[in-house]
């Protein structure tokens, strides 16, 4: 009886730890994902300024 509730224990103890592991991944995740977006926003901002830029060079080169 003693030695499977100390294998209970132990059970219990691995599934908390991986219940710990999994919450500390998905904070990590999502916090990886807001900077992603951040950085997203930030080059379509980029992208938008250059395709501004060609366009004014590309009809400058037309007059």
């Amino acid at each position: 009886m003693k030695n499977s509730q100390n294998q209970m224990w132990v059970v219990d103890d691995l599934t908390n730890a991986e219940r710990l592991e999994n919450a500390r991944l998905f904070d990590e995740t999502q916090r990886l994902l807001k900077i992603t977006e951040e950085r997203a926003q930030e080059l379509a901002v980029i992208n938008s300024v250059q395709a501004a830029l060609a366009a004014r060079v590309e009809h400058s080169r037309h007059l």
